[in-house]
């Protein structure tokens, strides 16, 4: 089975302003009798995480908790959203899973602020 997309009718990039992307800490070390600590990767690959906000209308923010809440089974599945660091285009999706359900701060005029927090799978 395919992995769900990202809704086109929600914004394709995440607001620039607050992302977020963290490489994920991949090293066990050990300490020496002496010189340098040894380091090793733990596993062959890792998530890395990151974070930003939205800035929806409130029919966007309805299209979020239907795509979060029925889609992706409350954040149970993971699903394909469009590259986020790609400022040329034509780089391939990234797969990403949400770590944490979206928060929403109302900004009036019914327009809100997302907060969305995910992790990049390998």
């Amino acid at each position: 089975m395919a992995a769900p997309i990202w809704p086109g009718t929600l914004p394709q990039k995440l607001q620039e302003d607050g992302f977020t992307y963290e490489l994920a800490d991949n090293l066990e070390t050990a300490e020496t009798a002496a010189g340098v600590t040894r380091s090793n990767p733990q596993f062959s690959s890792v998530a890395d995480p990151f974070k930003s906000t939205l800035l929806l209308t409130d029919a966007e923010r309805i299209a979020l908790v239907a795509f979060y809440r029925t889609t992706l089974v409350s954040g149970a599945l993971d699903f394909d959203l469009p590259d986020q660091l790609d400022r040329v285009g034509g780089a391939p999706d990234w797969r990403v899973k949400f770590t944490k359900p979206p928060a929403f701060t109302a900004l009036g005029g019914g327009q809100f602020r997302a907060s969305i927090e995910l992790v990049k799978l390998p």
